[in-house]
């Protein structure tokens, strides 16, 4: 009995011998790897993962061997997905809303950094967090150019954010700034705009970031098109140049989508077309 390569080099590749009659789910590692390292080479510092986006264990165990070094999660459970296949990465929980039992596994699981968005979540972190630990504020402000608009979901607007970062250093923690562009972004100058105003929220408080999370939001290829991700890199390590000077905080980002999607794809069968619709096997 002869086992065929459950392996192939690539979609086109297996429908050049198997033509399937099924939906059919390809994922392929060596593209995942190959973003990863853009991301990695480009960006002028710290790339973390989020999670949310696809969590599977192939991506975050591809992602970990290509070099990435921190994941961010939304809940327990992505905390443990990143421990079982990354053990030995960084943790930042910066979904702003967290439970008390929430906030005390990603202490348990050592998470370095968390972000708030009001006074009642900085005060959960408050009874729980050990000290010194690091609490970027989300700001957020009206920008166009996203698929969607995180800030009308999570976010601080400037006056509440100001605030928030002079408590957090009044409390002997470690300040620190994060934002989300908004999902699929691909309008030039949106991170630019982001990063001056953060520049101004951290001037107005009187406080030195120790880090800025320029978010995610980086488009993914979309109709073949991939976007410039060196353009949009140049323009954000401009930005906090200018907006901060020799205060310049060390830099992170948390692509998901951008990560992940190139990675996958989905075959389908037409079964029938007409001017009504077109029915797919899946």
């Amino acid at each position: 009995m002869q086992q065929s390569d459950p392996f192939w080099a690539s979609p086109i590749d297996h429908l050049a011998k198997v033509r399937p009659d099924v939906p059919t789910f390809y994922a392929c590692p060596a593209v995942l790897q190959s973003v990863a390292r853009e991301f990695i080479d480009g960006f002028d510092g710290l790339v973390t993962y989020a999670v949310k986006a696809n969590a599977d264990p192939l991506v975050l165990a591809n992602l970990c061997a290509a070099g990435v070094t921190a994941f961010d999660v939304a809940s327990p459970y992505e905390i443990d997905l990143v421990r079982a296949n990354c053990p030995h990465a960084a943790l930042h929980y910066h979904n702003p809303v967290r439970s008390r039992s929430e906030i005390a596994a990603g202490v348990a699981a050592g998470v370095t950094s968390w972000s708030v968005d009001c006074d009642v979540e900085l005060s959960k972190l408050l009874d729980i967090l050990p000290p010194h630990s690091e609490i970027a504020v989300r700001f957020k402000m009206s920008v166009s150019g996203a698929a969607y608009d995180f800030g009308a979901k999570y976010g601080a607007d400037p006056e509440t954010a100001v605030l928030l970062l002079q408590k957090v250093r009044d409390m002997g923690l470690i300040p620190s700034m994060t934002f989300h562009p908004g999902t699929q972004c691909d309008a030039s100058g949106v991170w630019a705009q982001y990063i001056r105003a953060c520049a101004d929220i951290a001037a107005r408080a009187g406080v030195t970031l120790r880090r800025l999370n320029v978010g995610g939001g980086f488009a993914a290829n979309r109709l073949g098109i991939s976007p410039d991700l060196y353009r949009i890199f140049r323009e954000i390590d401009q930005a906090v140049d200018e907006g901060f000077g020799a205060n310049r905080p060390e830099l992170i980002c948390e692509p998901g989508r951008a990560l992940a999607t190139e990675a996958f794809s989905l075959l389908v069968r037409v079964k029938a077309m007409d001017e009504r619709c077109i029915t797919l096997n899946d």
